[in-house]
């Protein structure tokens, strides 16, 4: 099939395009970088910002996938997650092109307890998040009215290799340095990441399966914090760290001295390493069959000993 990525030079997009390519599809990229993308590849030089999408047929495009988003420039977040989509949805009435949307469960909110699945309402917080839920909500109504087949995809915590966040890394980097301790009971927390390779089969059926059109989907795997640590201890072979310190403690750490600029925490992190909320896959796994090709344990390992 002939596919457009947008997005395409970040680390789920980048990792997307060669998936598409081993399937034997047509990928053309929109980049504003000239990178070195494989030669099968067609790249299509330009910054959506710019929004110049007149000559490039979107409408030809058996599928679209938008991997683009901003994740520290706050001032470009509403362009680039609400306005860049909707413009170039407006090439695709009338067409047989499917619209793929990579989201975030970050359009969920703070969740603490429990197990959220696609039917949570949506609350978020920070410009990058309600920015993605006003992007789905947006996309989701115009491709309604416009008769535009589309999808969409809302990843947890993405992690492997070559990833841009350094929170993964940054947690490793406190065990091995004997700095990690528990905020609360490490057996109930729980710790939502997702390795990149099920991320880019998620998106593969989200594009391409006949029952995802018009649907959305959580990705995501989950381990209990004290089975999480334990794995990257032994990868590591460092001892199973003990020290314990309440969250509440953590938490007037972060408002006493949170505006240093090297402090390690942030209230997100707290959250994320204090939630016993999970993120539930039922619905891609039953209606779409998706299977993990890395587990979440597997996925650890392999990332802490490219990490040594």
């Amino acid at each position: 099939m002939k596919v457009l990525v947008t997005g395409a030079t970040g680390f789920i997009g980048a990792v997307l395009v060669k998936a598409l390519l081993k399937e034997g599809h047509v990928v053309s990229v929109i980049s504003r970088r000239d990178c070195n993308f494989d030669s099968q590849v067609t790249v299509y030089q330009m910054d959506l910002l710019d929004g110049d999408f007149d000559d490039l047929d979107l409408a030809s495009f058996d599928v679209i996938f938008n991997c683009a988003g901003e994740l520290k420039v706050s001032s470009r977040m509403k362009s680039l997650h609400i306005d860049v989509p909707l413009k170039m949805l407006s090439f695709l009435r009338g067409s047989a092109c499917r619209w793929v949307q990579l989201s975030s469960v970050g359009v969920y909110g703070k969740q603490m307890d429990g197990e959220v699945d696609e039917t949570t309402p949506f609350n978020p917080s920070g410009d990058y998040e309600v920015t993605k839920a006003d992007a789905e909500h947006q996309i989701v109504s115009y491709c309604r009215a416009n008769d535009i087949s589309y999808s969409i995809l809302r990843p947890s915590n993405v992690f492997g290799e070559h990833m841009p966040n350094n929170w993964m890394r940054s947690l490793v980097k406190t065990i091995v340095n004997d700095r990690f301790f528990y905020m609360a009971s490490p057996s109930e927390v729980q710790m939502n990441f997702v390795h990149i390779d099920n991320v880019v089969a998620a998106l593969l059926l989200c594009g391409f399966h006949s029952r995802a059109i018009g649907q959305a989907f959580n990705i995501s795997d989950n381990l209990s914090q004290n089975v999480f640590v334990e794995c990257i201890c032994l990868g590591l072979n460092k001892p199973i760290p003990d020290k314990n310190v309440p969250a509440i403690i953590v938490k007037m750490g972060v408002h006493l001295l949170g505006w240093l600029p090297k402090f390690p925490f942030g209230i997100g992190a707290i959250n994320a390493l204090t939630t016993r909320a999970t993120y539930s896959t039922l619905k891609i796994e039953k209606e779409l069959g998706f299977r993990k090709i890395k587990p979440l344990y597997a996925a650890l390992d392999e990332f802490v000993k490219s990490y040594k």
